[in-house]
């Protein structure tokens, strides 16, 4: 659509401005993908038009519409309280969702909420389950946690060539923290 094409400046010259105006167009016609695209502007674009809320509510529009995209930056929003209440426990029910609809970053993120007790108890079993799927994608946290667990033994036998074989993945990817294991 155009909106995109705006946004790439493929075959058109790159326009901001125009691009949201075509998305807010869209998106008050109800269409899904359009609410997605114009929340991310909202929510991720330049300071001077950041409106959290804003991207809130077309979020919650577009996920009632089965964008799983949606639903993901929903638990984003909640984890983090931008434009809503900071809520872990929202949080994790969204990435829950999105996570069924094959989002990876939500395993990422449901590992870090099992791991660190945010919404819920410290449930290592859970976060390993998690990080564990998270890896798969070369998320190099998730790779680096995965060795923790394993250097730890929690949620998962103590096991320290698993540990360096996942702090070694994610040093690869020039994760900081893994460096240094």
């Amino acid at each position: 659509n155009l909106a995109k094409l705006l946004l790439s400046g493929e075959g058109i010259n790159y326009d901001f401005d125009r691009a949201m105006e075509n998305y807010k167009l869209a998106a008050e016609q109800g269409l899904a993908e359009a609410q997605l695209n114009l929340a991310k502007m909202y929510h991720y674009g330049p300071s001077d038009i950041q409106n959290y809320f804003k991207a809130y509510a077309l979020y919650k529009k577009s996920a009632k519409q089965g964008m799983h995209e949606a639903e993901f930056n929903l638990g984003l929003m909640a984890h983090y309280g931008r434009g809503t209440n900071k809520d872990y426990v929202k949080a994790m029910n969204h990435y829950m969702n999105a996570s069924a609809e094959s989002i990876p970053e939500a395993d990422l993120n449901i590992a870090f909420l099992h791991h660190y007790g945010l919404g819920t108890s410290v449930n290592y079993g859970k976060s390993f389950e998690y990080f564990t799927k998270a890896a798969k994608y070369n998320f190099p946290q998730a790779q680096y946690h995965l060795g923790l667990h394993y250097r730890n033994g929690e949620g998962v036998k103590k096991d320290l060539d698993q540990a360096n074989y996942w702090f070694e993945k994610a040093a690869s990817q020039n994760l900081d923290e893994a460096k240094l294991m």
